[in-house]
């Protein structure tokens, strides 16, 4: 889970037919209900975090002594107040490592990908301003970075949700995974002709513009050609 610097309270879903009670480790970050039965919401409640550090908080739902007891974690980052001066700055220049946070851009569409979501969809950017190949970072844009990290041979690409994105090689998809495996690895390319080429086996991330198809995508090489370059625009603080 991921909340906004300025959010004070976040919502999910707990599944199943059983007795279960949920806590948190951190007393500022209160959960209702404390317990339930079968299927049910859980809401997080918290004050806005004025800090410019993000806060992870552990919500833990374990099932009762009826059943066998398990327990299940989920991660709450309440992101830390964006920077007056932060800014996203388009990488012109292919850097010897790509590891840091950015924004996944289309510059024609002007938007970026949404960081937020956790599976493929359709209409997945976000609107953004851009002025002189830079983005003002805000609260809203900080929840939908990529975080870009160094692993053998290439590169992991994580979303602000927790997921980790890659492509599959010769198909048109946006895969999600819950954690890094090898089969994920991204290799990052600038060229002048066709930006920033995050690929991996023959699909790279391009930007579908077709009206009602707007998308980021891993395309095929038979049908990349006809989706739009993305830039990376990275954050500096």
């Amino acid at each position: 889970l991921t909340a906004k610097a300025g959010d004070t309270s976040i919502s999910f879903d707990v599944k199943g037919n059983v007795k279960w009670t949920v806590s948190s480790d951190n007393a500022a970050y209160t959960v209702s209900p404390a317990s339930g039965e079968g299927e049910g919401t859980v809401t997080v409640s918290f004050a806005a975090n004025a800090a410019s550090s993000d806060v992870k908080v552990n919500i833990t739902v374990s099932t009762t002594a009826e059943v066998a007891t398990k327990s299940y974690t989920v991660v709450l980052t309440h992101m830390g107040k964006t920077s007056a001066t932060a800014k996203f700055v388009k990488v012109a220049t292919a850097p010897k490592d790509w590891s840091g946070t950015y924004l996944i851009v289309n510059e024609d569409a002007k938007v970026a990908l949404k960081g937020s979501l956790t599976a493929d969809a359709a209409s997945n950017g976000t609107a953004v301003t851009i002025s002189s190949d830079e983005i003002k970072a805000t609260d809203d844009l900080m929840a939908e970075v990529v975080t870009i990290a160094a692993v053998e041979g290439g590169y992991s690409v994580k979303t602000a949700s927790g997921k980790y994105i890659y492509g599959i090689a010769s198909k048109n998809a946006l895969n999600y995974a819950d954690s890094y495996k090898e089969a994920q690895l991204n290799t990052i390319a600038l060229d002048a002709a066709n930006g920033v080429l995050m690929t991996l086996g023959t699909s790279v991330l391009r930007y579908n513009a077709t009206s009602g198809q707007e998308r980021f995508r891993y395309y095929k090489p038979t049908s990349y050609a006809g989706q739009k370059a993305v830039q990376l625009y990275k954050l500096v603080e």
